[in-house]
């Protein structure tokens, strides 16, 4: 009974993680999904012109979210300034408030190689990707919600960032209510947080069974 009892606790302990997880991501998803639509019809705008597209939606960023952006397609700033890799219209809330920064990729990193652009350019849904070290905006571990934004073809992928100490802060209480050492990890069992002090943020463990959520919460293999 004891036994039994243990492995219900565990499993209450997951579930109550499994809602908190949802309640990170769910805003950014929302939020990602109305700057895309915000941005349908805008296709021959310009990057300047979109911040007016963006910024009535800034009140309602969470305050898990780390910044919001538009990542566009680099043959578009090409086509309008004849020059660059890409242009991403930026607007960090880490210092609080919305600070607007525009990074040309002209010297930066080419966006377009990363996950979040490449995987959601050419699809029409919302994706999560992650955990990473974004060195294109904040240098930390983050997860990426992205979407492909405007009409068919996309402008580019409008993106929200949430950095990984914000879940944490929120994920660990819950964790540790059960002995049992548990990681949260994404469909490839890259790890974003977990109570076994030798996996770490970004190591991998064996990937979690196949299905559709972005993040599984796992029980720590005794044997990792």
């Amino acid at each position: 009974m004891m036994a039994h009892g243990a492995v219900m606790e565990t499993a209450e302990v997951i579930g109550a993680v499994e809602a908190e997880l949802r309640l990170i991501l769910d805003p950014a998803v929302a939020l990602v999904e109305m700057i895309a639509d915000a941005c349908t019809g805008t296709a021959a705008t310009g990057p300047a012109a979109l911040t007016a597209h963006i910024a009535p939606l800034l009140p309602r960023i969470p305050a898990t979210i780390a910044g919001v952006g538009l990542a566009f397609r680099p043959d578009l700033v090409r086509a309008g300034t004849g020059k660059g890799n890409g242009h991403v219209e930026w607007f960090s809330t880490l210092g609080g408030g919305a600070l607007r920064t525009v990074i040309d990729t002209t010297t930066a990193i080419t966006y377009t190689d990363l996950e979040w652009y490449r995987l959601a350019i050419g699809v029409p849904a919302t994706t999560i990707h992650g955990p990473y070290v974004d060195a294109l905006c904040n240098d930390r571990y983050t997860v990426t919600v992205s979407r492909p934004a405007g009409d068919q073809p996309p402008i580019g992928v409008a993106v929200a960032d949430i950095l990984v100490s914000e879940i944490e802060a929120r994920l660990l209480p819950l964790m540790v209510a059960t002995p049992t050492p548990l990681a949260v990890v994404n469909s490839d069992g890259r790890v974003l947080t977990s109570t076994d002090v030798e996996v770490t943020t970004g190591s991998m463990v064996p990937p979690p069974p196949a299905g559709d959520r972005p993040f599984h919460v796992l029980e720590v293999p005794r044997n990792h």
